[in-house]
């Protein structure tokens, strides 16, 4: 009973994520844009281990995340507000360390 329930929780947190798979005007379907954002995350987040990456790496995570918009919408406005709070891209901590 715990693995059905766990199931079906996951199988609607997808079907919520992705909307619907038809294709966005780039081409990709909503499950493909999905998996593009989880990739540029994991790569945006793991940009403090590479000097210098941040703001190439930043900018590839916003591109994903506005390719999922279009592909699976955003009712909630949550993307919108994620790619707001990402700003420019520029880093911070690099800028203020060169600056001093």
């Amino acid at each position: 009973m715990k693995k059905l329930m766990i199931s079906m929780c996951c199988l609607a947190l997808l079907s919520t994520s992705c909307g619907s798979d038809d294709d966005g005007d780039d081409g990709l379907s909503c499950s493909e844009a999905t998996q593009n954002t989880v990739t540029a995350l994991t790569n945006f987040t793991n940009s403090e281990s590479e000097p210098g990456s941040y703001e190439d790496l930043c900018n590839a995570y916003k591109l994903a995340l506005q390719q999922q918009k279009e592909a699976c919408g955003d009712s909630s406005g949550t993307i919108q507000s994620i790619i707001d709070g990402l700003g420019d891209c520029v880093d911070d901590v690099s800028t203020n360390e060169e600056n001093n």
